[in-house]
């Protein structure tokens, strides 16, 4: 059985969680942080999460693991046949981890360390994160999945990390994302309903909004 170590507020791991879910893997979920502790870091290789221990050894990086998770497991894809379609969805998934993700780190990651975050960060952050919303309207994303006809990595992506940025910067910032993102809470709302294990993703989404609101006190 594959053992998934990783936070539950950890997007990345989120992503993980999402793939295994769709494709029916039984898995084990590890709670871990990052850590630089000799024992993790001989283990995971880099420290980071999330990483996965299977029966050929641990990997780490998680678009490497997504990759074999979609190997190792074909039977329900979640990438198409269509080599230009599979582009695509790994384009969006890059454009939301890359220009959502990560230049809202700039804010959110100061704030869970406890740091000061200052007018240039969230103005910076602003930046990117508006031209990539701006990029995933123009290629019409969420009309039916992130991506495609067909659930996709890019919905994994999607669901573990639009909510939680758009989560942690309504309360730090004045930044809009799912309100500036066409179909996306339609999208969302569609997708609680139609797959059950949602329910623990949401479940996970109503602890990190709590976190947000006792930290901001």
């Amino acid at each position: 059985m594959i053992k998934l170590y990783g936070h539950p507020l950890s997007d990345y791991a989120t992503k993980l969680k999402i793939a295994l879910l769709e494709k029916n893997i039984d898995f084990e979920e590890i709670k871990q942080y990052p850590s630089r502790e000799s024992d993790y870091v001989k283990f995971s290789y880099t420290g980071r999460i999330p990483v996965i221990e299977t029966e050929n050894g641990v990997l780490g990086e998680s678009s490497a693991i997504l990759e074999f998770i979609e190997e190792e497991f074909p039977a329900i894809p979640l990438l198409p046949e269509n080599k230009f379609e599979r582009a695509r969805i790994r384009q969006v998934g890059s454009i939301i981890e890359n220009y959502i993700d990560l230049p809202a780190r700039k804010v959110y990651a100061k704030y869970v360390a406890g740091k000061e975050f200052d007018s240039n960060d969230i103005e910076s952050a602003r930046i990117e994160i508006e031209r990539a919303i701006e990029a995933l309207n123009s290629l019409n994303c969420f009309e039916s999945y992130a991506a495609s006809k067909q659930f996709s990595f890019a919905d994994c992506i999607a669901l573990a990390i639009i909510p939680l940025v758009n989560d942690y910067l309504e309360v730090l910032t004045d930044i809009k994302v799912i309100s500036e993102l066409n179909n996306f809470a339609n999208y969302y709302e569609r997708i609680m309903s139609e797959k059950t294990y949602m329910g623990r993703i949401e479940k996970q989404r109503k602890l990190l909004q709590k976190a947000i609101a006792r930290v901001r006190k």
